[in-house]
């Protein structure tokens, strides 16, 4: 659950009893391997595109593939990926991705 932003949803659902198996997600965190990833969310983002191109199967499925080919990415001045920032690209629901 992304706990960032709005994080008060997070609170609200372990607020009403949601909370065992929910894990806080904060992309604008400090990478693992910050000399490669911006952030955790573009660090997230490039492991996941490495699984898929190692073979990853997952469904086949228009709306899917759309929401992971749609976030652009860049590099920061220490030439790390760093992944658009959510302001930047419009969502018109919430995605799948």
């Amino acid at each position: 659950m992304d706990g960032d932003g709005l994080g008060a949803v997070v609170d609200q659902l372990r607020h009403g009893g949601f909370g065992t198996g929910l894990y806080e997600f904060h992309g604008g965190a400090r990478a693992f391997d910050a000399d490669a990833y911006f952030n955790r969310r573009a660090e997230c983002w490039g492991l996941m595109a490495a699984w898929l191109k190692a073979g990853a199967q997952i469904p086949d499925d228009p709306e899917l593939a759309t929401d992971l080919t749609s976030l652009q990415y860049g590099y920061s001045s220490r030439s790390q990926v760093q992944a658009e920032t959510q302001r930047r690209y419009e969502i018109p629901r919430p995605g799948l991705a």
